[in-house]
């Protein structure tokens, strides 16, 4: 691969600007487990992200709409609950990808 005095680098052009992605530290392969638990923790801080934003506009749609100060506090609730939710269910699932990379399933 590269001598120790080097950095890999993979240049990347998907007909944009191209970028270019510094591998450092310990280059060597994953294992399916461990390639599927990086791809998932990625999706999950886009997808986490998406949510906190769409719970905001929910919310700021109920008072942009004045709704009653009980009914905002209902939504306030829900996205506090799904939040919750949404994390139990990633930290279960994180959990598992551990539990298989530290197996070797």
């Amino acid at each position: 691969m590269a001598e120790e005095h080097e950095i890999p680098v993979l240049q990347v052009n998907g007909g944009g600007a191209p970028r270019a992605f510094v591998m450092a530290g310990k280059a060597t392969p994953l294992t399916p487990a461990q390639a599927k638990r990086a791809r998932y923790v990625q999706n999950l801080k886009e997808n986490y992200g998406r949510l906190k934003e769409y719970l905001q506009a929910a919310e700021h749609f109920a008072v942009v709409c004045e709704l009653s100060q009980e009914r905002i506090q209902a939504v306030l609730a829900a996205n506090d609950a799904a939040l919750v939710e949404l994390s139990l269910k990633f930290e279960e699932k994180l959990k598992e990808y551990d539990r298989r990379i530290k197996h070797g399933d």
